[in-house]
């Protein structure tokens, strides 16, 4: 007696010697198929060809899905840091603005020194605070392409702007939402592979 196996469903048949090469069905699945000798040490060339193209396809698969979705990822960041550049860009513009507006407000009220002088430190921390605070938003939101560090920082001051500059400076409205959006896509799984 001789061992074969069936191709179909693997089992493992025993045929007279005689038999090999002719037409014999599997007592299990009843397929038929040519008999040939069963070695258990050699391997299947078909299901190991089968297996290396699997693992070919699935390698090749992930590799695209990972390079797709980090750039998707770096994409989103990207874009999110240059929002938080330009409002960056609007703050040092408006900052100056808004703190010359309150230095003048004060001398027109010169009238009530107290009122004058409050109004004065105002309109010196809008301009000084504001520019210093908006500067470090847009180097930050400029290098966020070159680490992670300095994403961070530009969305962490993104959306603190809202409480640190007060929601009377209108580019605190857009920072606040680009911050967010920042935080959320540097949270990302795919996001922190990319990095």
């Amino acid at each position: 007696m001789v061992p074969i196996q069936c191709p179909a469903c693997k089992v493992v048949l025993e045929i007279e010697r005689k038999e090999l090469g002719s037409k014999v069905t599997c007592g299990d699945c009843r397929s038929v198929f040519f008999a040939e000798s069963y070695d258990p040490n050699r391997p299947d060339p078909t299901r190991a060809m089968t297996t290396l193209h699997q693992e070919s396809r699935r390698r090749r698969f992930e590799e695209n899905y990972d390079e797709d979705e980090s750039d998707l990822s770096s994409r989103t960041i990207q874009s999110h840091a240059k929002g938080l550049y330009y409002t960056g860009i609007g703050g040092l513009v408006l900052s100056p603005i808004l703190g010359l507006g309150y230095c003048l407000l004060a001398v027109i009220l010169n009238a009530k020194a107290g009122e004058s002088f409050a109004l004065l430190v105002s309109g010196v921390m809008a301009t000084v605070g504001g520019c210093l605070y908006f500067l470090t938003m847009t180097a930050a939101a400029a290098k966020s392409d070159r680490s992670t560090n300095w994403a961070y920082t530009a969305a962490i001051l993104g959306t603190a702007s809202i409480v640190l500059c007060g929601p009377c400076l209108p580019v605190t409205w857009a920072a606040f939402p680009y911050g967010i959006l920042l935080l959320l896509a540097l949270n990302r799984q795919s996001s922190r592979r990319s990095y």
